[in-house]
C-alpha cells in the first residue's frame, strides 16, 4: 500500500509522540524513591537510565517541534495534518488525560489515608500522568482513525 507524504507525516508524528512520552516516563520514573528501592546498586544505573531518557526525550522534543514547524508541506497537506478530526482527537486526549489526573489524585488520596506517601513521588507520578497520557492516547487515537 502507497502512503502519501500526510500519511506518512502523521505516522511519524504518532511514533515521536510514543517516543516522546516512553522516554518522558522514563526519565521521571526512574527518579522515584520506590524504583530506586529495586534497583540493585543504588542510585547508580537508574540515575544513568533517567539521564539518557531525559536526553531522549529533549532531543525528541526539539525535532518534533522544528521539523514539523519547518516542513515544507503545502496548504493541502498541512490542512490535512490539521483537520477537525485532528482537533477532535486532540480534545478527547485531554479530555481522557483529565480524568486520569482525577482518578489519579482520588487514589492518591484514599492510599494517603491509609498510609503514609512520599509527596515527591506522588507529584512526580502525577506530573508524568498529565504529560505522557494526552501523548500516548492522542497517538492511539490517530493510530486507530477515531
Amino acid at each position: 500500500m502507497l502512503m502519501t507524504n500526510t500519511e506518512k507525516l502523521s505516522v511519524r508524528r504518532r511514533w515521536l509522540l510514543i517516543l516522546l512520552g516512553l522516554s518522558f516516563a522514563i526519565w521521571t520514573l526512574a527518579d522515584l524513591e520506590v524504583a530506586e528501592a529495586y534497583a540493585a546498586d543504588g542510585h547508580g544505573w537508574m540515575a544513568l537510565l533517567g539521564a539518557a531518557a531525559g536526553l531522549v526525550w529533549v532531543a525528541g522534543l526539539l525535532f518534533f517541534t522544528f521539523s514539523f514547524a519547518r516542513s515544507k508541506l503545502d496548504p493541502a497537506s498541512k490542512a490535512a495534518l490539521e483537520d477537525e478530526l485532528v482537533e477532535q482527537n486532540r480534545k478527547t486526549s485531554f479530555s481522557i488525560s483529565y480524568s486520569v489526573l482525577i482518578l489519579l489524585t482520588v487514589t492518591f488520596f484514599l492510599l494517603s489515608r491509609m498510609t503514609e506517601l512520599n509527596a515527591k513521588d506522588t507529584v512526580t507520578v502525577l506530573l508524568t500522568a498529565g504529560i505522557v497520557t494526552p501523548m500516548f492516547t492522542f497517538a492511539w487515537l490517530e493510530g486507530k482513525g477515531a
